[in-house]
């Protein structure tokens, strides 16, 4: 049954997500400064490869048999497949190259970030900082967007937020990017006042 498959997926899909969840989290706690390199390296494999499992094409068959089985509206298994289909549709619009190179991006720019902080250098991760935000740019078109990429990227974490929820806090928050980079550590709070 194709349920049984997507759960059998599902787990797949958790170890090795989970596996770079592991990694990431030993590069913040012990990983040795020279693994920086080589850690960028498996955290973009097991990223592209859990990507790879979400978007397979006969997960795509199997959530579509489970949605003309049509389980029983509340149940588990309608929830299951209802969050099955958002992520796969999700996941087959970004291309798992892109997925890779994030993770390649973001591994040393955590590092950097850390050093920039201990020395309160901003200039040390502004360059790692503009290829992270290029790169959520870049994901947010293949998501896309009605009004701006940001709600592109809000939705992985704020489903079905309508733009306009944001609109009061964001009229209290500078616009652009832009002079967010070239601001210096000290300067004041980006945001007035909390939402």
């Amino acid at each position: 049954m194709p349920y049984q498959k997507l759960l059998k997926r599902a787990r797949e899909i958790t170890l090795v997500s989970g596996t770079v969840g592991l990694l990431s989290w030993n590069q913040e706690t012990c990983m040795p400064p020279k693994a920086l390199a080589f850690r960028a390296g498996q955290l973009a494999h097991f990223s592209g490869q859990a990507h790879r499992l979400v978007t397979a094409k006969k997960v795509g068959d199997w959530i579509s048999a489970c949605e003309q089985h049509g389980f029983a509206a509340g149940s588990g298994e309608a929830a299951n497949v209802r969050e099955w289909r958002r992520l796969h549709d999700r996941a087959t619009r970004v291309p798992a190259r892109l997925v890779e190179k994030f993770q390649r991006v973001c591994t040393p720019a955590r590092e950097a970030w850390r050093a920039a902080r201990e020395r309160s250098e901003f200039n040390v991760f502004k360059p790692h900082l503009q290829k992270v935000l290029e790169l959520n740019r870049q994901m947010a078109d293949c998501w896309g967007y009605q009004e701006s990429p940001y709600d592109a990227l809000v939705e992985e974490y704020e489903r079905a937020s309508a733009p306009a929820s944001f609109a009061p806090c964001s009229r209290n928050c500078v616009r652009p990017s832009s002079p967010f980079l070239n601001r210096p550590w000290n300067a004041r709070p980006l945001c007035r006042k909390i939402c």
